[in-house]
This record gives structure tokens, C-alpha cells and sequence, in this order.
């Protein structure tokens, strides 16, 4: 139920985004992370860290992060990276590589759990144009 709970939460903040991309594979990657317990102070600051390994990569994708207030996941938080296309999520192994040193470095050690997905916009099947 509770997954269930976060597939939604993560689906409506996708689509809340404004998909200004263009493009037939618009992908957004959605994590939702729950820290230790009594952590969240903590997970806060790796994720600001990790922010800055991202920006000292010079990464061109926007990292968005929400904090969930309210309902069965309150205390998680929600990360949203969008507008990338699958191409471009392929052949960056060297990259992913110095990401998830990074992540083991800086936010693992807060993080009890996680989930990630992936939603891709389907212009064929919104309303917006």
C-alpha cells in the first residue's frame, strides 16, 4: 500500500512539472528517499552535497527535491530530474560511476530506503499540447 502511495505521489509531481521538453521519450526520473530515523537533518545536508558534486560535473539537468509533508509517506523525500531523453541517459557510465561514489560517500549513509522510477510523457495521450 504504501509503495502504491509513492507511485502516485511521484506521478503527480511528474506531471505537475510543465514538460516543456519536446520530444517523443521526455523521461523523468523520480527517487523518493526515506531517512534513518531522527535523520532527516542529515539526509538534507548529503543531498546538498550531492547537489554540489552534480554542479561541480557542470550536470545540465535540473535536480528538484520535495519533502513530503503529509499522508503515509510524510518524512520521505521526493527527487525529480526530467526532460532527458533515453538516448541521452545511455553511454554515461563513466559519469553514473563517479555518481554513485559519490552517493555512497555522501547520501547512503542517511538514507534507509529508496525507490526509484522512471514516467515518460506521453504527448500522445495528453491533453496538452
Amino acid at each position: 500500500m504504501r509503495k502504491l502511495g509513492l507511485l502516485w505521489a511521484a506521478l503527480l509531481l511528474a506531471t505537475s512539472l510543465g514538460w516543456a521538453q519536446t520530444g517523443p521519450d521526455s523521461v523523468c526520473e523520480i527517487t523518493v528517499s526515506v531517512p534513518k530515523p531522527g535523520g532527516a537533518k542529515q539526509f538534507e545536508e548529503a543531498r546538498k552535497k550531492h547537489n554540489e558534486f552534480h554542479r561541480a560535473e557542470k550536470d545540465k539537468n535540473t535536480i528538484e527535491v520535495w519533502s513530503i509533508s503529509t499522508g503515509p509517506s510524510s518524512g520521505s523525500y521526493l527527487t525529480a530530474v526530467c526532460g532527458m531523453t533515453w538516448k541521452e541517459l545511455d553511454g554515461h557510465e563513466d559519469f553514473d560511476k563517479r555518481d554513485g561514489a559519490d552517493i555512497g560517500m555522501t547520501l547512503a549513509p542517511t538514507v534507509a530506503s529508496g525507490q526509484r522510477s522512471y514516467f515518460v510523457l506521453r504527448k500522445d495521450l495528453s491533453l496538452v499540447p
